[in-house]
């Protein structure tokens, strides 16, 4: 009888998360909890089965998500093209905060309670979400891969509301320390601080600002269409025409970088292979691509370890986005509009033609009206409809300070943007 299997992998999970949800000035939710989980890679004879179980203090689990993942191998077709896993690398890489891993609910309650008083001060209503996470990953395989992540994560997201007015700040770091909860507090409470009825505008090109937040926004729906390797074999990036010429304006520089401490730190990916720096447009020219072990191996590269949990439709993944940031004060970058649109949040995005990287969504918690380099008159909500590199080569001036977004997939971390003829295609209703 041979080898049950070739080679095998483990993802083992560790997470626990708390978190704290207020509205209308109160607390409504306080909860918490902790899971754990292990999933099971067996590669026999070319073939990949996977079985995930969160039994993981239980040995006969275990071993039973072993031998269904061996099941599910043998009813693969084999696929020649799989390189096998990645060997030998031993890493750990601790980003913890105590504080963030003890805070308890009384520490969370007393966090909120600051953003209340304050929204109350101002006659406003505040509502959000304070998150804590502590997670521990370890990866390890048949051919010498340990890979150990202890980290934590604080979370604030925020929005203060003012009759038909709203504004929003949004923080996530890994130490709750360092939080500026009442500057969170007051960027929201400066965007709603008006009366009456917002000032609807038409819909056409306008030069917008971004903001930090909106910038990352827009970074993390150009990554998902064109950044990884699997949709540049398949033909479906825009990089596949477009590798090593000029894709936006010259400053803009976008990149991958796990390491980086001013994001959301992640050392190696879900194979275990160390994160390496990866540009993708670099001053301008479009630059690189993430790999993991398979893309890697079909086009005859480096593994830049990006991986994502197999299996999986996405193929590598970047997960740590930055946008190098330029030189000038976001009020100087307002301050030399005549007329034009700030935007602080993009909602409800969406991916129309990913090929020609074209995205929609609509304003939301503090759109302005820009008129002679400053913010006059909230404004309605607006839908987009805009190909992002078209927007990226437009970019008129970039930000000096930038801010970290890790809601939806992965994190990015941007400036302020400027963007010349951004297109605006209707009025929201919200």
């Amino acid at each position: 009888m041979g080898k049950l299997f070739d080679e095998w992998e483990n993802i083992l999970t560790f997470s626990q998360h708390a978190l704290t949800r207020f509205t209308q000035n109160y607390i409504h939710q306080n909860m918490a909890g902790e899971s754990s989980e292990a999933q099971i890679r067996i590669i026999k004879d070319g073939r990949e089965g996977t079985f995930t179980t969160n039994g993981i203090e239980n040995a006969g689990a275990m071993r039973d998500a072993f031998q269904t993942a061996i099941k599910i191998a043998l009813a693969q077709k084999p696929d020649k093209t799989f390189p096998g896993l990645p060997h030998g690398r031993h890493i750990n890489f601790q980003t913890v905060s105590p504080a963030t891993e003890k805070c308890t609910p009384a520490r969370r309650a007393s966090i909120v309670k600051k953003i209340i008083r304050l929204a109350r001060q101002h006659k406003m209503e505040a509502a959000g979400a304070l998150a804590t996470k502590t997670i521990l990953l370890h990866i390890s395989n048949s051919n010498g891969v340990k890979s150990l992540q202890h980290s934590t994560t604080a979370e604030l997201n925020l929005v203060m509301s003012n009759g038909q007015f709203s504004g929003y700040s949004y923080w996530v770091g890994s130490d709750i320390n360092e939080m500026p909860v009442e500057q969170l507090a007051e960027e929201a409470i400066q965007k709603c601080l008006y009366k009456g009825e917002p000032l609807a505008v038409e819909p056409g090109e306008w030069t917008v600002v971004l903001s930090p937040y909106a910038a990352a926004m827009i970074v993390k729906f150009l990554a998902y269409m064109g950044f990884s390797a699997k949709a540049f074999i398949e033909k479906r990036s825009f990089m596949n025409k477009l590798m090593d010429k000029k894709v936006a304006a010259r400053g803009v520089t976008i990149y991958d970088d796990g390491l980086a401490p001013d994001g959301v730190p992640r050392a190696f990916d879900y194979e275990g292979v160390p994160k390496k720096k990866v540009y993708f447009i670099k001053n301008g020219v479009a630059a690189g691509l993430v790999h993991d072990s398979r893309t890697a191996a079909k086009m005859g590269v480096k593994n830049t370890g990006h991986a994502l949990p197999a299996p999986n439709a996405m193929g590598p993944f970047a997960l740590n986005l930055f946008m190098a940031p330029g030189k000038t004060s976001e009020e100087q970058i307002i301050a030399n509009v005549e007329r034009g649109i700030y935007v602080t949040k993009i909602h409800y995005p969406g991916i129309l033609e990913p090929v020609s990287t074209v995205m929609t969504g609509m304003t939301k918690d503090g759109t302005f009206l820009i008129e002679n380099g400053r913010l006059t008159k909230p404004i309605r909500n607006l839908r987009f409809t805009q190909s992002l590199l078209e927007a990226f080569s437009n970019v008129e001036a970039i930000g000096a300070e930038r801010r970290c977004l890790a809601a939806y997939f992965g994190a990015a971390t941007a400036p302020a943007l400027r963007i010349a003829d951004f297109h605006f295609t209707g009025v929201s209703t919200i």
